[in-house]
């Protein structure tokens, strides 16, 4: 799941999903996914840490969230590298 998913701090509005991440001091980090047929997106937002991710993938799995897993994956290298 993304950054502060399944934490009771996190909110979703307007189609953002915003969490206080205890793992980043309780910083505030915001994801958006979106797309349309046979493309997927997904934006990691930062604020604190003036970091963006996004991923942007031609590629559409049936049930797949390769899109998510790479932000993920990007997120984590950037910041523990």
């Amino acid at each position: 799941p993304p950054p502060g998913a399944g934490q009771e701090d996190a909110y979703y509005g307007f189609g953002v999903n915003v969490a206080k991440v205890p793992e980043l001091g309780g910083d505030t980090v915001l994801n958006h996914s979106g797309g349309q047929d046979e493309t997927r997106t997904f934006l990691i937002l930062y604020p604190q840490g003036r970091l963006a991710v996004a991923t942007m993938t031609n590629y559409e799995p049936f049930g797949g969230n390769a899109q998510r897993e790479l932000a993920e994956q990007i997120f984590a290298i950037i910041l523990d590298p």
